[in-house]
């Protein structure tokens, strides 16, 4: 069975849903054409395309996340982004493994960084409701690159993150962050306290910083 279905909110973006079984797989087109500027004033355009082989709550399902001459404010962001529902771990929790492969991203003025991960996302609460704010998850492993710089670097969750959906920052964990010729940098966002504040540290120094939550329009 083929079916298509088109919806459009507003103008930016049009929405495309095609299904080619009953009804999976599902392939969603988000088609932001030859540019248009969202609700939080960034501009895009080209195409991203989402596949989604089953239920998100069933066992083995895959999303996978591609760019189509897809552009962010300027920027040609590229890579495919994957994520797997591996089923229950020992803990009876659903993990999910998320892998990004081929990340790049290409500034207008033709510098670029490349980035990819592997990680793995276990459910602690919220999983099986139909809320968002009530999903918390700890998140383990690596990922690596290179910066504009032309310079590599890597990081590796030395302990794993906390994540709650109710807080915008993560709550607990660890972060070991390596830059080529560069001292190891470490992250620690704390206690579990839902706070901006986290440890940062180099060697023998440490310094307490404030994370800042980005969204364009609260640091205009």
């Amino acid at each position: 069975m083929n079916w298509t279905k088109s919806a459009v909110a507003d103008s930016c973006p049009s929405v495309s849903v095609t299904a080619s079984g009953t009804p999976w797989p599902v392939t969603v087109t988000i088609n932001y054409g030859a540019g248009c500027t969202g609700s939080d004033d960034i501009v895009r355009s080209g195409k991203i395309l989402i596949t989604q082989t089953g239920p998100r709550s069933q066992e083995g399902s895959v999303r996978t996340l591609t760019f189509d001459n897809f552009y962010f404010n300027g920027a040609r962001l590229e890579g495919t982004y994957t994520v797997t529902n591996t089923g229950l771990n020992e803990n009876n929790n659903v993990v999910f493994s998320v892998q990004l492969t081929g990340g790049k991203v290409t500034l207008a003025d033709g510098r670029y960084y490349t980035y990819s991960f592997s990680r793995e996302r276990e459910y602690l609460a919220g999983f099986s409701t139909k809320y968002f704010w009530d999903d918390e998850c700890l998140i383990t492993g690596a990922g690596s690159g290179t910066g504009l710089n032309g310079l590599n670097y890597s990081y590796t969750i030395t302990s794993a993150l906390d994540w709650k959906a109710a807080c915008r920052f993560i709550v607990s964990g660890s972060v070991k962050m390596e830059v080529e010729g560069y001292d190891p940098l470490i992250l620690d966002y704390g206690d579990g306290t839902c706070d901006s504040y986290a440890t940062l540290s180099q060697g023998d120094i440490s310094k307490q910083i404030r994370l800042r939550f980005y969204h364009p329009r609260l640091l205009k």
